[in-house]
This record gives structure tokens, sequence and C-alpha cells, in this order.
């Protein structure tokens, strides 16, 4: 993934903060109104949820 652009970032960092307070399934669905309308944060945003995503399964954002 290219690093985005600060004005990008802002907008990914603060729709990341929204759609990681949604539960799985709220999630795909905040991605796909969010494709709608600004496809390129969707784009980024979807990204990293699914890298969040593998890390979890991975067992990387266990605390212990």
């Amino acid at each position: 993934m290219a690093l985005p652009d600060v004005a990008l970032w802002r907008k990914v960092s603060t729709q990341l903060d929204h759609a990681l307070d949604l539960a799985p399934a709220e999630r795909d669905a905040f991605v796909v109104r969010l494709e709608t309308e600004d496809p390129a944060l969707a784009r980024e945003l979807s990204a990293l949820l699914v890298a969040h995503e593998a890390a979890r399964a991975e067992g990387f954002l266990d605390q212990g």
C-alpha cells in the first residue's frame, strides 16, 4: 500500500477509528457506503481493516 497524503490520512484515521468501534458485519456495510462517497478513502480504509484482522488472527494484538 502506498503512503497516503496527509489530508487523506487524516480522513482515513478518523474513519478507521469509527470502523473499529463497529461490529465486523457493520464495518463491511460502512465501507460499502463509504465507497460511493469517496472511493480512495474506502480503498485505504479497507486495506487497513484487512491488515487489522490479519494481525488479530495471528494474535499480534493479544495482550499477554
